[in-house]
């Protein structure tokens, strides 16, 4: 488990912060990702705040190919539709 607590200006770089973060957790600790437990995302003021914990496991339990260098913001959405939330990220690998 990590903990995962962020502050934004825009949804957008939130999204794209905790991306950042995640891909941070797995070059310094061979942390994969693989769920989230009590996410809260909430706006303050102008602000935009991020908090959760990420549920995973150390990548050397799995097969992978290659690496993710970074988050862009190419084609970065977030929606919000009657149905839920829809986010789309382009990495570069």
């Amino acid at each position: 488990e990590k903990e995962l607590e962020l502050n934004a200006d825009s949804l957008k770089h939130l999204f794209s912060d905790s991306l950042d973060e995640i891909l941070l957790f797995i070059d310094t600790d061979g942390f994969l990702t693989c769920d989230v437990k009590d996410l809260e995302i909430k706006q303050v003021g102008d602000k935009f705040k991020l908090k959760g914990i990420l549920l995973g496991d150390h990548y050397k339990n799995y097969e992978t190919n290659g690496d993710i260098k970074a988050v862009t913001h190419y084609q970065m959405k977030i929606e919000e539709s009657d149905e839920g939330w829809f986010t789309q990220a382009v990495l570069d690998v």
